[in-house]
């Protein structure tokens, strides 16, 4: 077994939850942060921000398509590709399609994507494949099997394919209302965030499925299938559950560095109130700021939450994360050119607005944006302006990630318990203290 190199390795998680003429499915959303999430620690794939790509709410068969074709070029060792949605059948061909918004089950032809479009990009790819779905009738992406049962004629013609699906190829997924996942990736999510505590430092990709099996099976809810092409027996995740000589749980330590006055937890997530995602956004020169805001998060929040030292996508962000920009006078510039904040702040609907809260490094002009209008954080500690120098330490920066928390907590009322709709805020609200002094 190996793990996938991860400046190798390309991930597209595609997820579609509002549908036209389907029933919604509100779980989708949450299973793709929480799958980025997993796929960016270090002790479970440690792959970068730029190969992780979330297409969420997808405009059409095209971007997937699009969207999977670039990954399949750019990896190098591994390519993922996770698709949560609804399943469609041709009626007449009996082909398996893949829903977005405007899918119509009628006629899945022209308004759907062919599964056949994801299998060919993704043969046309690097030697190692991983094709999840969590869809209905998905099951029919391993098409007939050979006389030993592991062979799916058209999902893995190449060595290095495997195949996962939520379902039978005649059977329906699913997604109970008010829990956080769809069933299938409820199990999924579960394997790779908790491990397996019988399993050695790395976890094939069989033996996760397998767990995904017998968790689904125990709860008599719909048994997934999945087909392996040789090869690709030897893909592999860190374990989090290993307690080896490289116990899991000190890789985090040793990315951060992390001395005596960097506490390992402050609370559990039960007692707090926790963002989903938190995104450090920076420009190159505060990459360094972001990294160590990003290290103190992770040791911080718990397994709960992820921490993203840049911005893989503003699909990440959900009305449970918290977004904070590092403003220094290269971000300001970058602001100037491409108005990305500025879209994010008036393109996306109340409702789905992150909790927002700047950090400011050094005095600066930023005239002419919207960063001197977003709301900032105050950290008394300091008579003078934060120095991307000082945020770098250990202390300085868990200090900053605890004030940050304690805004969004202002921010953001306690996570529903499941079953329970909670009423988001219609705008981030802003700290009461004003910049980072």
């Amino acid at each position: 077994m190996r793990l996938p190199r991860p400046d190798g390795t390309q991930a597209v998680l595609v997820g579609t939850s509002r549908y036209d003429s389907l029933p919604d499915l509100p779980a989708i959303g949450a299973g793709l942060s929480a799958l980025a999430g997993l796929l960016f620690s270090e002790d479970v794939l440690g792959l970068p921000a730029s190969g992780i790509h979330v297409l969420a709410e997808p405009p059409s068969p095209r971007a997937i398509d699009e969207a999977v074709r670039a990954a399949a070029v750019a990896a190098e060792d591994t390519l993922l590709v996770y698709y949560a949605g609804h399943g469609l059948i041709d009626a007449r061909s009996g082909e398996l399609y893949l829903a977005v918004g405007e899918s119509d089950r009628t006629a899945p032809h022209s308004t759907a994507v062919p599964y056949a479009w994801i299998r060919n990009a993704a043969l046309d790819g690097p030697p190692r494949r991983i094709l999840i779905l969590d869809c209905c009738f998905s099951g029919r992406a391993l098409n007939s099997m050979d006389g030993a049962g592991d062979l799916p004629i058209e999902a893995a013609e190449v060595d290095g394919t495997a195949v996962l699906a939520a379902a039978h190829e005649n059977r329906t997924a699913l997604a109970e209302p008010g829990e956080p996942f769809t069933a299938f990736t409820t199990e999924l999510v579960a394997v790779l965030r908790e491990g397996i505590g019988s399993e050695g430092p790395l976890i094939s990709l069989r033996t996760v499925f397998r767990q995904i099996d017998q968790a689904l099976r125990a709860k008599s809810r719909p048994a997934p299938q999945a087909a392996f092409r040789n090869t690709s027996d030897d893909i592999a995740f860190r374990n989090r559950a290993w307690r080896g000589r490289h116990d899991p749980t000190q890789l985090m330590a040793s990315r951060s560095r992390q001395d005596s006055r960097l506490p390992t937890r402050v609370a559990s997530p039960a007692e707090r109130v926790l963002p989903d995602t938190v995104v450090f956004d920076s420009a190159d020169s505060a990459t360094g700021c972001a990294d160590a805001l990003a290290t103190a998060a992770d040791v911080l929040l718990g397994e709960d939450s992820a921490a993203f030292a840049r911005l893989p996508g503003w699909e990440l962000l959900t009305p449970r994360s918290l977004y904070v920009p590092l403003v220094d006078q290269e971000y300001v510039e970058l602001e100037r050119l491409t108005g990305r904040v500025a879209r994010l702040l008036t393109e996306r609907r109340a409702s789905q607005m992150p909790v927002v809260c700047a950090v400011h490094l050094g005095r600066l002009d930023m005239s002419g944006t919207v960063l001197d209008s977003l709301p900032a954080l105050s950290f008394p500690a300091h008579s003078r302006v934060m120095t991307a120098q000082q945020l770098r330490g250990p202390a300085t920066a868990a200090n900053v990630v605890r004030l940050l928390l304690s805004s969004y907590a202002k921010s953001r009322p306690p996570h529903p318990a499941r079953g329970h709709d909670s009423t988001l805020p219609a705008r981030p609200q802003v700290p009461q203290d004003g910049h980072i002094v």
